[in-house]
Order: structure tokens, then sequence, then C-alpha cells
């Protein structure tokens, strides 16, 4: 997974980081932060769907 989908998925499920904080540490705006984090779900569920 590339940046910034990596980023956004690590900071907030394995380093369990605030939805608020990762969207500003990331210096994303709240849309683009939300087309990350969706697009990142989508990548990994794309991947688990493919190794079934």
């Amino acid at each position: 997974m590339d940046e910034p989908y990596y980023d956004v998925i690590n900071k907030l499920y394995v380093e369990n980081g605030q939805y608020y904080n990762v969207q500003n540490d990331l210096k994303l705006s709240e849309g683009q932060f939300e087309r990350y984090h969706k697009k990142g779900i989508l990548m990994i569920i794309s991947y688990v769907e493919s190794r079934a």
C-alpha cells in the first residue's frame, strides 16, 4: 500500500491514533483524509478477498 493510504491506515489502526489528530498530523483536509481512509480500507478488503 502506497502513501498516503498507508500513513492514514497505519496511524489510525496500528498506532491507534484519534481520527482528528491523524488528519492534522498528516496535514490533510477533511475531504482528502476521508478519501484516503476509504480507499485504504477498500485496498485492504480487495487484498484479503484476493487471498481467499
